[in-house]
């Protein structure tokens, strides 16, 4: 007996579009097909899309340490009501994690209070590379992947010293994800920048050349150590070219919505509202960005979810903290780029869950098929909807996409067979999300 049973879904894989059944079991995926009645509950899915929920490789959900940004309960609804089924939680929360213990605190905070299934990524230090190589070997850890900043951002996780940066790449064998701005090159334009600073300086003094320095290093310490690295929202045309030109087995490389939404132009209206680590860049990244998505010369699309209040952000330019956030808009955004046909369904169903679930090994996710978790987005094209403060479920209470006309939100989300969404509805907001690893 199936527990759930989708009739005639259009399923949306990387390589095509079928129309099936999907029978929902234990929380799994048992049957694709023309499958046979028996089940508890039947919904008629035609002229709708089933896409695999989206695993968010990059969110910032502030707990522990700033709960009135964002908690892992208002975080993870986000995620839910945006399509994002799974989410990889960052480090630099307060206190960073960074070990063991500061691991075991966050994934506690994470089983009392997630809706959608998550993993954690630990923090890289100067002097802790040998920790996290031994952490890598204790499977009860949820970590899916290391996490070093070789520029300062949000927090206190910096590593600048090469040979720092070379021993956590010599140590270990987790794919490193990379926040690159060169810590130099940005003392540097700071140091170069005279006068008063508003949000439209934000690029001068966090400059491209910070980047690509940064991933011209990373490329070559993956190289020389077969470690494989995984670069962070990426901004810039040049550091497509250079991911391009790499080993693909070896250097993945994700582009946050943001940053081919958006642009620098947009700061005039936007201000510290689009201050963000690493900045908005010119409109011709954006079209660069946009087309390589559309080539899947880009491995995931992540969000780098980053909340801060309304208060924070109205600071003056100095004092207003980097960071924005993205997990409800995502998917709508993905999806605006197949209205104008820069994207397939197909190749969303790649960027935003098939290969990132496979770059850090979250193997029951990011597919549809059967043995996979049933986390499942039920869509249907339709008129745009304009996106209003109300709705939204993050705890900081804003978007820099108020306003703006997006696809419709999803019609339904199940994790792991559980109906979450409805008519772009939280539904149920019970914390029953679980480790993405070590269920393999």
């Amino acid at each position: 007996m199936h527990d759930v049973v989708l009739r005639d879904a259009r399923i949306v894989r990387p390589e095509g579009i079928v129309a099936a059944d999907v029978a929902i079991a234990g929380g799994g995926i048992a049957e694709i097909g023309d499958v046979c009645s028996g089940s508890a509950e039947e919904l008629d899915c035609r002229g709708a899309f089933l896409l695999p929920g989206l695993v968010d490789l990059h969110v910032h959900l502030r707990e522990p340490g700033a709960p009135w940004k964002e908690t892992w309960r208002t975080g993870t609804g986000a995620a839910a009501v945006g399509g994002v089924t799974t989410v990889c939680d960052m480090p630099n929360s307060q206190p960073a994690t960074v070990d063991a213990t500061s691991v075991r605190l966050k994934a506690d905070l994470a089983r009392a209070g997630a809706i959608v299934d998550w993993a954690l990524f630990v923090g890289a230090t100067r002097d802790n590379a040998e920790d996290l190589a031994r952490l890598e070997e204790d499977a009860t850890l949820p970590i899916c992947g290391v996490k070093l900043f070789v520029g300062a951002s949000t927090g206190t996780l910096l590593v600048r010293e090469q040979a720092a940066i070379a021993r956590h790449f010599a140590l270990g064998r987790r794919r490193i994800a990379l926040h690159a701005e060169a810590e130099d090159r940005l003392e540097e334009a700071e140091r170069a920048h005279a006068g008063p600073s508003t949000a439209r300086d934000h690029g001068a003094l966090r400059p491209r050349e910070a980047a690509t320095e940064a991933v011209a290093l990373a490329i070559s310490l993956a190289e020389r150590h077969e470690r494989p690295v995984h670069v962070c929202h990426a901004s810039t045309a040049e550091e497509l070219a250079m991911v391009r030109s790499a080993r693909r087995d070896l250097v993945s490389v994700e582009v946050a919505p943001h940053h081919f939404a958006l642009c620098d132009e947009d700061l005039a209206w936007l201000g510290n509202l689009g201050r963000v680590n690493p900045p908005l860049r010119s409109r011709r990244d954006t079209e660069v960005l946009r087309d390589a998505l559309g080539r899947r010369e880009v491995d995931a699309v992540a969000t780098d979810h980053a909340p801060h209040t309304l208060v924070e952000k109205a600071a003056p330019y100095r004092r207003a903290p980097s960071g924005l956030p993205g997990l409800e808009t995502s998917l709508r955004l993905l999806l605006r780029e197949v209205d104008t046909r820069r994207l397939r369904l197909e190749d969303v169903a790649w960027l935003g869950a098939e290969r990132p679930a496979a770059l850090f090994g979250l193997t029951r996710k990011g597919r549809i098929a059967t043995g996979s978790d049933a986390d499942l987005v039920l869509w249907r094209p339709g008129p745009a909807v304009v996106l209003r403060r109300e709705v939204l479920q993050t705890r900081c209470g804003w978007s820099p996409y108020e306003g703006w006309a997006l696809p419709p939100p999803p019609l339904a989300v199940w994790v792991r067979g559980r109906l979450v969404v409805r008519e772009g509805r939280l539904v149920d907001a019970t914390p029953r999300g679980l480790p993405a690893t070590g269920r393999c």
